[in-house]
C-alpha cells in the first residue's frame, strides 16, 4: 500500500487519487495491453498511464423454497475498467466487453427461442380449445398463459438485443478513441 505525497495517508491499491485529500497518487502504471502490441490510451487526455480496476455487483438473486428449505442463487457480475492515472477517466476493458457481448448475444437467442416456443404452444392450445366440447375455457386459459409467456420472453429478447447493440457501439467508439 502506498501513501499520499500530499497528506501521507494510505492509498488503497489501484487507486489513482487519494481518498482523503483527492491528490493524484504516484503510481507505477500497469502495462496497458501486454498481449497486444497496440497501445491503449485514455480517450479523454490520450495518456498511457492506465490502471486496471474491477467492479463487482450482484446481478440478481433467486430464492426457491421446497419442503421448508430455502435455496438462494446470487449472480455476480465482474467488469474490468481502465482508469487513467492522469485525469481519472474510467473506461471499459475491451476484452471484458467482448465477453459480455457474446454472453448477451446468447441470452437474446435463448429468449427468442423461448418466445417462439410459447407462441407455438399458445397457437396449439387455442386451436385445441376451438375443437373441444369440454374444457374449452381451460385450453383458452392455458393458451393465454402461453401467449403472455411468449410476449415476456420476446421483451427479454429485445432488451438483450438492444443491450448488445449499445455494447457494440461503445466497443467501436473505444477501439477508435483508445488505440494507436
Amino acid at each position: 500500500m502506498s501513501h499520499c505525497p500530499n497528506c501521507n495517508k494510505p492509498i488503497p491499491e489501484g487507486s489513482a487519487f487519494c481518498p482523503a485529500c483527492g491528490a493524484k497518487a504516484v503510481i507505477d502504471p500497469v502495462p496497458t495491453n501486454p498481449g497486444n502490441p497496440r497501445k491503449v490510451h485514455c480517450p479523454q487526455c490520450k495518456s498511457t498511464q492506465l490502471l486496471i480496476t474491477t467492479e463487482s455487483s450482484v446481478d440478481g438473486a433467486v430464492s426457491n423454497t421446497v419442503g421448508g428449505v430455502t435455496a438462494t442463487h446470487v449472480s455476480h457480475v465482474h467488469r474490468n475498467f481502465w482508469v487513467c492515472a492522469d485525469c481519472g477517466t474510467k473506461f471499459r476493458n475491451l476484452q471484458n466487453m467482448e465477453e459480455e457481448i457474446v454472453k448477451t448475444k446468447k441470452e437474446s437467442m435463448w429468449y427468442s427461442i423461448l418466445a417462439v416456443v410459447g407462441l407455438i404452444v399458445a397457437l396449439f392450445l387455442f386451436v385445441k380449445a376451438s375443437n373441444s366440447f369440454w374444457g374449452e375455457t381451460l385450453y383458452q386459459s392455458f393458451g393465454v398463459g402461453a401467449l403472455v409467456f411468449a410476449i415476456v420472453m420476446g421483451c427479454f429478447s429485445v432488451a438483450r438485443f438492444l443491450k448488445k447493440k449499445k455494447l457494440l457501439a461503445e466497443r467501436n467508439y473505444l477501439q477508435a478513441a483508445c488505440f494507436d
